[in-house]
């Protein structure tokens, strides 16, 4: 009993000895500065405040993390959208900014997401997840289906001839 506790204690000494030492470039890019903050109208992302990303992990093989900035409206329609790589150990600053979005939305919410792409072992992460909602505009809802109510009562005749007819044929057989 001793000796499987001992095994447990060092393999969970050893996974977490793995993950602190190991997984130094495992993180996404990551704000030395306060994180973003920035808010999504209909004419677009206004970025609030000033802030530096650093990035910090190889997610394409050759020393670059790849990232993407993308906003979508509520029914997941591609209103903005840019894609780069950097070298690994770079930052970006921004400043306060208004950047248009490149179609205009449909549907609420608009989401921002910036994303650090999957890559090299590593999985996609995303470090900003922003939304916001454009005033005058639906938001997009998925129809759920139903049955008005002559069609519940068709189902649940059906149903009942199907338990009727089951329960005679079980006692037949018994």
């Amino acid at each position: 009993m001793k000796a499987m506790k001992m095994k447990s204690i060092i393999g969970v000494a050893l996974f977490l000895a793995v993950i602190m030492c190991g997984g130094q470039n495992a993180f996404a890019m990551h704000f030395t500065t306060a994180p973003m903050a920035a808010t999504l109208d209909c004419s677009g992302i206004n970025v609030t405040n000033s802030s530096t990303i650093q990035f910090d992990r190889d997610n394409t093989g050759t020393g670059q993390e790849a990232y993407q900035v993308v906003g979508t409206d509520g029914a997941g329609n591609v209103i903005y959208q840019f894609s780069n790589s950097v070298t690994v150990g770079s930052t970006l600053s921004q400043p306060p900014a208004t950047v248009p979005w490149m179609a205009a939305p449909q549907y609420n919410p608009l989401t921002l997401r910036i994303v650090s792409l999957a890559g090299n072992g590593l999985p996609e992460q995303v470090p900003v997840n922003i939304s916001g909602t454009c005033q005058g505009l639906p938001t997009f809802s998925t129809a759920v289906p139903t049955m008005n109510e002559w069609g519940m009562i068709i189902f649940s005749s059906i149903a009942g001839l199907f338990s009727v007819y089951f329960i005679r044929r079980r006692n037949h057989a018994a």
